[in-house]
């Protein structure tokens, strides 16, 4: 029986070591995907209509919320919510889990889709306006495929700019956007708030 001591210890410690490894991992490719979104963004959307801000708290109806990325326009104003990782995802907009599934594995997670409307309703508590002006965006970072058709606004990293400029009706007063913004700032931390100076893009 003692004998069985250090090698179950060893594997304890192996396990541990892999799990904190995985976990860095997944972190680092989170961060290079916020970085591939901010991107692509100040190449496609122009700084003169659009204002770009990245996690984004604020105070939700039960806990605290993080808007991942978030763009203020005329047009309305967008809440992106970004998922890291690639496979063929599974699920309907009603359903409560997705599934992700790989050549090795398949791995059940809740739909991000509620989620993103919590975070909506946050924001439409924080600036006042009628929802109609809000839209929350899904966009999937990694190499994907859906085993079923989902809702416009669930896309992958190249057709987010094509969402966003595709409403192209204005909503909202050029002048109002600064306030709105303002708003935004003020209902967060401080210290969590980064936003993105876009440069003009090439039209």
């Amino acid at each position: 029986m003692e004998g069985l001591v250090l090698p179950v210890l060893l594997f304890t410690v192996f396990c541990v070591v892999l799990g904190i490894k995985l976990g860095a991992v997944n972190a680092l490719r989170h961060r290079w995907d916020t970085h591939r979104i901010r991107k692509l963004l100040q190449l496609e959307l122009p700084r003169s209509h659009y204002t770009v801000m990245q996690n984004v708290s604020l105070v939700g109806q039960k806990q605290p919320v993080c808007i991942d990325h978030l763009v203020v326009s005329a047009y309305g104003i967008f809440a992106i919510k970004q998922i890291t990782g690639g496979g063929r995802i599974s699920g309907k907009p009603g359903d409560a889990r997705w599934i992700r599934s790989s050549r090795r594995s398949q791995q059940a997670f809740a739909n991000p889709l509620f989620e993103c409307l919590y975070e909506v309703n946050a924001l439409r508590d924080v600036l006042g306006l009628d929802a109609s002006l809000l839209n929350f965006v899904l966009v999937f970072a990694g190499k994907v495929k859906f085993s079923s058709p989902l809702p416009v606004n669930v896309t992958k990293l190249d057709g987010l700019p094509l969402f966003i400029e595709g409403r192209d009706k204005l909503l909202i007063d050029f002048d109002d956007m600064p306030i709105l913004v303002g708003r935004i700032k003020a209902a967060r931390p401080r210290s969590n708030f980064l936003r993105n100076h876009f440069q003009p893009a090439p039209r």
